[in-house]
């Protein structure tokens, strides 16, 4: 059986976030002078960008990517603020999406806004111009409709876009009373964050649908050590490959959801016959026998184990080996809300397997209904932590714990010795030159990787033809390749095909975004940290170059 098909066992339910319950994102925007200064590209002063702008395209990309990959219930809200008017009897502050269902129109919108020619001029009718807003009355705005809207969400989440550094100014009590409402839109289970639209050259990278799922165990189980001793744990999924989503068949005149339905006939007459389940007889060939089955016995033959993690031994670490895999292993975490001191052994048990390099083997019963596996429990420990960007990639997936790795039953593997043997004899020995060109060859192919780094192509195509036909598009949008090399058009192609070096030399690093410096330092193994700004960059390139 594939990993996919163990995944949908391990998912089936509500495991999605939009399933976790309704969610409500609201989305402030900066109205003030300075989010609509132009930048500047090149030494051109007409560039059409400007904070503005790109505020309204990472929150358009926002609101594609919560209708393609997401089920019913994303809410959103779109609310401009030190603006001219007022509405909702708060002055400077103009709700121009209330929260509703995010669908097509509401996108829609948003394209109209980007899509005019003088952006300044259509914020000016639909706000009145700029003002300048109390930030303690905007929170206490986003409270009462994160709050008081039916239904009731179970997620909120309020971003607010500006490139103001100090939007209080020199008034202390404002500042308090933001705080305080800050602190109550936090009470209220809503998180607050402020997205600072510093510069043009910091790339966002909201262009990728995602489908985001709730961080929550896919089963809560009990350990039991013997007997008389027992630990609660949760199981979870670490990461797994997303997967096309599945179809839902509809009703082609009235576009609504077809509902299944069985009815059953009698074969000779043709009639119908109207049966409960338990009418219903199963049969399977046994022997050559044909024996018969209700739906209660068959239940009961799934049934064969309680859900539950129940211990049956130790081994050494090195008694795992890779042809032991089945599929894609989980994670055991303890979770102490429900039975007191489980933290405490589970620790216990971790160091213990850590220090004496021993795996734990299991029997292992995730549901009710699901046979059971033989497991090994595998200790692993923190990562540690370095300035490095391979490092911080690395420690997002890896916790001090156990991994539940899936053991292979003795009937499930099979002897290869045979079909592995080599017909005349022995099989040809490499000698140490061909060793070393093979490893070599490896090394040239091997790349830095982690799962963040692509997306799968045909899932982000599948989005694009959704949100094509969704808002009329004449064209689908285009899918970026990034297992192809990065290229970039124009005139700024001249700058990739040339070496850091020679850019260096040129005085035309500037020209280069931050992305393009920081992959090209990569290369010549020049160390930046990931959150460096552009002229820190710069600085540490000439510095390695020894340039003045």
């Amino acid at each position: 059986m594939a990993d996919d098909d163990f995944d949908d066992e391990d998912f089936e339910g509500a495991y999605l976030l939009s399933d976790a319950g309704k969610k409500c994102t609201i989305f402030l925007v900066d109205g003030a002078p300075k989010m609509f200064e132009k930048y500047q590209h090149d030494g051109e002063d007409d560039s059409p960008d400007c904070a503005f702008r790109r505020a309204l395209e990472i929150i358009r990309l926002q609101l594609v990517n919560k209708a393609v990959t997401s089920s019913s219930g994303e809410y959103t809200a779109i609310m401009f603020i030190n603006t001219t008017n007022g509405s909702h009897n708060v002055d400077n502050v103009v709700v121009w999406q209330d929260v509703d269902l995010v669908n097509a129109e509401r996108v829609k919108q948003v394209d109209s806004l980007l899509k005019s020619d003088d952006l300044l001029s259509t914020f000016t009718q639909i706000c009145g111009g700029h003002g300048k807003c109390d930030y303690s009355e905007v929170l206490f705005l986003c409270i009462k409709r994160v709050t008081t809207h039916t239904p009731t969400f179970q997620k909120r989440v309020v971003y607010l876009f500006t490139n103001e550094s100090n939007p209080f100014g020199s008034s202390k009590q404002h500042m308090v009373g933001a705080a305080k409402n800050a602190d109550d839109l936090r009470k209220h289970g809503a998180e607050f964050a402020i997205f600072p639209l510093l510069s043009e050259d910091e790339e966002f990278g909201f262009d990728i649908p995602r489908k985001q799922y709730a961080r929550r165990n896919i089963s809560s189980i009990d350990f039991s050590l013997s007997s008389d001793v027992k630990l609660s744990v949760g199981i979870y999924s670490l990461i797994r490959s997303e997967k096309m989503p599945r179809p839902i068949a509809l009703d082609a005149e009235r576009n609504e959801i077809v509902q299944r339905s069985f009815i059953y006939t009698n074969k000779k007459t043709g009639e119908e016959m109207p049966l409960f389940d338990k009418e219903i007889t199963r049969h399977q060939e046994v022997g050559g026998a044909r024996v018969n089955m209700t739906a209660e016995e068959i239940e009961k033959l799934r049934r064969l184990t309680p859900p539950g993690l129940v211990l049956l031994g130790f081994k050494p670490i090195s008694a795992l080996k890779l042809s032991h895999h089945v599929r894609s292993s989980q994670y055991v975490y303890p979770l102490e809300t429900q039975t007191l001191g489980s933290t405490r052994l589970y620790r216990a048990l971790l160091e213990v397997c850590e220090s004496r390099k021993k795996i734990i083997i299991c029997r292992y019963t995730q549901k009710e209904n699901t046979p059971p596996k033989l497991v090994a429990l595998v200790p692993q420990s923190a990562a540690e932590r370095k300035d490095d960007s391979k490092s911080k990639a690395n420690e997002k997936f890896r916790y001090p714990g156990f991994h539940l790795v899936y053991m292979p039953f003795l009937e499930d593997k099979r002897d290869l010795s045979e079909q592995m043997s080599h017909p005349d004899g022995d099989w040809p020995k490499s000698n140490e030159e061909q060793v070393e060109a093979a490893r070599n060859v490896i090394r040239k192919l091997t790349l830095n990787y982690f799962p963040e780094k692509f997306s799968n192509p045909v899932i982000q195509k599948h989005y694009k033809v959704i949100e094509a036909m969704a808002l009329d598009l004449d064209e689908v949008p285009q899918v970026e390749d990034q297992i192809q090399k990065e290229a970039v058009k124009g005139k700024k192609m001249k700058y990739d095909e040339m070496s850091l070096e020679q850019l260096a030399n040129n005085q035309q690093l500037k020209s280069l975004t931050v992305a393009q410096l920081k992959v090209k330092a990569a290369e010549v193994g020049i160390a930046v940290k990931a959150s460096a700004k552009k002229n820190d960059v710069i600085e540490a390139i000439e510095h390695f170059y020894g340039i003045a």
